[in-house]
């Protein structure tokens, strides 16, 4: 009699203690997929306008690096970016971009004699993500100007555009 009752409690304990495999979350394989590890992150910004007929000549603006993040610089007492880590898109010419290490903020001034349309990217940054920080997929949305101004071109000329008019827009993209 104990036979046929140990038996039968004995294969129940048994897949109860080993179940069918899996419980990882990986699809019963028993592998777990390797964390990826952010090695960069290109910043880019745009520029966004209601008025499609707005042609941009010169931009002025200043943000926050995420935390987590650094850029090399060019040089280390006026914190010149290094040419590596920032590139003017669309024909526009970055001067001087400028990285204030106490606080983490990114200013950059330049232009396009030529002007060029509101809602085109006109700058990248490359981030090096330091050891242990992973960014979150939002890190786009958590950045803000501390300074934004832009000026038109009109006639050869740059006139100052009121705030409001053209916008900034962050996108990030991820390097493993």
């Amino acid at each position: 009699m104990y036979e046929k009752i140990s038996v039968p409690i004995a294969l129940l304990l048994f897949l109860t203690l080993f179940g069918c495999g899996g419980g990882s979350g990986s699809g019963g394989s028993g592998k777990d997929t390797p964390q990826l590890t952010q090695k960069t992150v290109a910043i880019t910004i745009s520029t966004s306008s209601a008025d499609s007929a707005i042609t941009l000549g010169g931009i002025n603006t200043s943000f926050k690096l995420p935390a987590g993040t650094t850029l090399p610089l060019a040089d280390q007492v006026t914190g010149e970016i290094s040419g590596s880590a920032i590139q003017g898109l669309n024909n526009f010419s970055v001067l001087g971009p400028k990285l204030n290490t106490t606080d983490r903020t990114v200013t950059i001034i330049g232009g396009n004699a030529s002007g060029f349309s509101a809602g085109q990217p006109f700058v990248r940054l490359i981030c090096t993500v330091e050891n242990g920080v992973t960014l979150p997929a939002n890190t786009a949305s958590s950045l803000a100007t501390d300074t934004f101004e832009v000026s038109e071109v009109l006639n050869g000329s740059d006139v100052s555009v009121s705030t409001g008019v053209v916008q900034p827009l962050f996108s990030v993209e991820f390097g493993y």
